[in-house]
């Protein structure tokens, strides 16, 4: 039988008090622990339907907005900039994916008990019914498909966001070639992009794309007028936030997602690992029972309910035996199956990452095709500068 008792506000009609049934158990009810969660509106839809509500130990308040008077024994989050000292350790993140580990984990203790790594992970979006499965595997051959075919692509590198994917791959510099050191009043950052191998990507980067590019932006074919700001709605493949296929594909059903295109450089295929976070349930500190806290918690990500987010959410799971049940993967949705092979390739960001590194990143983006100023000999010069400016 399940612990956990789930009540949300009266009004929602969850709980009855009428004098006929309150009368007999009013006693029990009132002396269960009761465990208040701050979450999102999604999550409490979802453990309404999901949770059975009348067969547990403990009574949950659910909350989608912070009330002052509360203490918040749970709290449904990003993995953004975990302070330690707020959160109580999970002995049991064995359980989860590496991925859940990294995002959680912070001085070698990790946090939180995680439902999603789905975070702010970007893919391919691209036009089935123009690009073959070929042709996505490698932005080579995406490339020359789109010349052929004279499909539009688009690809933002004055953002920032995807110029990182490039330096980072296990097969290049390694996922660690950006990796940062937070302290009370600043972030450390530590990068070897001013390297061989760094700055040879970035030559082949250059020369690979450089014919397309335009105000900071990829646009195949160049010579179509494309502006920036386009819509993907208006193109044939893009890299972007995986969310955005459930409304393109409203106006175009051919849309698919698909794990990012490798790049082939020095006789190698790299695969682009993107920055990503993981959200889930953190056990507050502050709290005043903190071990029906963790049995909540646990509960809130079990295989059971992770299974049941997903079938109700769409959210895909971070549970191990899940992850590795053939069975339940062979079930998922094919483009789910597409992102879950982009979260192999991710590493985990924060809010540090976002402030201090993307103006940098949007940088180098731009002197990958406007050329160098007179102010740096060469790219070695260039990215060294580059890494002084992150530090």
């Amino acid at each position: 039988m399940n612990k956990i008792v789930l009540t949300s506000l009266l009004v929602l009609g969850l709980v009855s008090c009428s004098p006929s049934t309150h009368n007999s158990s009013s006693s029990s009810f009132n002396n269960r622990a009761t465990i208040n969660i701050l979450t999102s509106k999604d999550e409490k839809k979802f453990l309404s339907s999901f949770l059975n509500l009348d067969s547990y130990e403990y009574i949950l308040n659910l909350d989608t907005e912070k009330e002052d008077d509360i203490v918040y024994d749970i709290v449904y989050r990003t993995s953004y900039n975990i302070n330690p000292s707020e959160y109580v350790v999970n002995e049991q993140f064995s359980l989860y994916s590496t991925f859940s580990r990294e995002c959680f984990s912070v001085d070698n203790n990790t946090y939180g008990y995680p439902t999603s790594n789905m975070g702010n992970i970007f893919v391919l979006l691209y036009d089935s019914s123009l690009l073959g499965e070929n042709d996505i595997k490698s932005f080579e051959n995406i490339l020359s498909a789109s010349e052929r075919t004279n499909t539009k692509g688009y690809l933002g590198f004055n953002d920032g966001v995807n110029t990182n994917m490039f330096f980072t791959t296990d097969e290049g510099l390694g996922r660690n070639s950006i990796s940062y050191t937070k302290t009370d009043n600043n972030v450390v950052y530590n990068c070897s992009w001013d390297s061989e191998i760094g700055v040879g990507i970035f030559e082949y980067i250059t020369n690979l794309f450089s014919s397309y590019y335009k105000d900071g932006y990829i646009q195949i074919p160049s010579s179509d007028g494309l502006e920036p700001g386009l819509k993907e709605k208006y193109i044939s493949w893009s890299l972007t936030h995986y969310s955005m296929l459930d409304e393109m594909i409203k106006v175009n059903s051919n849309l698919k997602l698909a794990k990012i295109p490798t790049f082939r450089y020095d006789g190698i295929d790299h695969n682009p690992v993107v920055f990503s976070v993981s959200q889930g349930y953190f056990v507050s500190s502050l709290s005043s029972s903190i071990d029906a806290s963790k049995d909540v918690a646990t509960m809130l990500v079990n295989d059971n309910t992770q299974k049941g987010r997903y079938d109700y959410l769409g959210v895909i799971p971070t549970s191990l035996a899940l992850l590795n049940d053939t069975q339940f993967i062979d079930s998922m949705d094919e483009n789910d199956k597409e992102i879950l092979k982009q979260i192999d390739y991710s590493i985990p960001t924060n809010k540090a990452v976002e402030d201090s590194y993307y103006s940098v990143a949007r940088e180098i983006g731009s002197v990958m095709f406007t050329g160098l100023d007179d102010c740096y000999d060469d790219y070695y010069d260039f990215l060294n500068e580059m890494i002084n400016k992150l530090r």
